[in-house]
């Protein structure tokens, strides 16, 4: 299992270099299989996975989705509560402060919504941006982030 940012992509530019190409493609000659693993959801990896030429399963969203490349299809997701999240969202901003909010929306055509005051962090992934918070949780989720004025993004 490799896990696509900062360890298969090089920094920001969602690229593979030859060499690492080449040692995926020797692995799989030799019956290795190999599983790409990342915190972005499916909707986000499609396309980069098939320009980096990667087949088979990719664990997305935390593992909260597993994606088939070859069938394009979601083969397993976990949604989460909408009503849970914005709660915890309310309890976490009881204790921090002002905090803003994205939501990956559940599904192999889920959007990241982002509500005012979100930035998102390197890389920059399509997204859109609603006008209210009571927005991100219009359709089912898999994945809520959060940002902080003055704290890091971990």
């Amino acid at each position: 299992a490799t896990d696509l940012d900062g360890t298969l992509l090089r920094d920001q530019r969602d690229t593979v270099t030859a060499r690492t190409k080449a040692a995926l493609a020797r692995a799989g000659r030799a019956g290795a299989r190999h599983i790409v693993v990342t915190g972005r959801p499916a909707p986000q990896t499609r396309t980069l996975l098939h320009a980096i030429g990667y087949r088979g399963l990719a664990v997305c969203a935390q593992g909260a989705q597993v994606y088939d490349t070859d069938s394009g299809r979601l083969v397993h997701s976990v949604r989460m509560e909408r009503e849970l999240a914005e709660t915890a969202l309310g309890k976490i901003e009881a204790e921090l402060g002002q905090v803003y909010a994205g939501v990956n929306q559940d599904g192999s055509d889920g959007l990241m919504l982002m509500e005012p005051g979100f930035v998102t962090p390197p890389p920059t992934l399509p997204s859109v941006r609603v006008r209210r918070r009571s927005e991100l949780w219009s359709r089912p989720i898999c994945k809520v982030l959060l940002m902080a004025d003055g704290r890091s993004e971990d």
